[in-house]
């Protein structure tokens, strides 16, 4: 009997086409209590503390992603959110889907190459993880909110209200408004999210160190 664990990560696009960094971080961060930060000012957190591979043009760099969520972050929250570079696509999966149920924090997940930025919310396996090392569990697929496409309410202000974003601001109700949730295989998530960076400080490396995940 299959297992599920979905986390109430409120839905929101992403402002323009680079800003999926930035609304990633914004629903990660209004999940752990920080309200609904404006993506505007998230992108320039994320972009000016985005090092690695300098000579890239990073929108939203690993890096600079992991520091925005540490600046951000409620002052109460005690443990830190860190960059996960591991070594396989079967390794960092178990870490996403521990992180989940362990610490009850979606994780950000870097996909297709070093294109997109999207949260994982959720999963279904055939028992829930008992560590991040577990291997005696089946993993069957991923909830995702990909913040993509960009709201269009900066190109068309009728069909959805500008930010900042609310809780009533349309967002995942569809069509040009985002779908809420993605729910996929694992085995797509594997061929098809999973492609591994093409070049720079990470090039060669191991899949999981590619598509870098952000929780505690």
């Amino acid at each position: 009997m299959s297992v599920t664990e979905t986390l109430p990560v409120q839905y929101h696009q992403q402002d323009t086409d680079y800003y999926c960094g930035a609304a990633c971080a914004q629903m990660v961060l209004e999940e752990m209590g920080a309200g609904i930060l404006d993506q505007d000012g998230l992108y320039a957190d994320n972009h000016d503390n985005s090092t690695i591979d300098a000579s890239i043009d990073w929108a939203t760099g690993p890096d600079g992603l992991e520091w925005t969520l540490n600046n951000r972050c409620p002052p109460a929250l005690t443990e830190s959110l860190t960059l996960c570079a591991l070594t396989s696509r079967t390794a960092i999966s178990r870490q996403i889907c521990w992180t989940i149920h362990q610490h009850q924090v979606a994780p950000i997940a870097l996909v297709h190459g070093w294109k997109h930025w999207i949260v994982v919310s959720g999963y279904t396996t055939s028992a829930h993880p008992t560590a991040s090392s577990d291997n005696s569990y089946a993993i069957e697929a991923f909830d995702l909110k990909n913040p993509w496409p960009p709201t269009p309410s900066l190109y068309e202000p009728a069909s959805a209200p500008p930010p900042p974003h609310t809780a009533e601001d349309g967002c995942g109700t569809g069509d040009d408004r985002g779908m809420a949730i993605e729910h996929i295989t694992y085995a797509q998530w594997k061929s098809t999210y999973m492609t591994g960076v093409p070049g720079g400080e990470l090039s060669g490396a191991a899949a999981a160190v590619q598509h870098s995940v952000l929780g505690p």
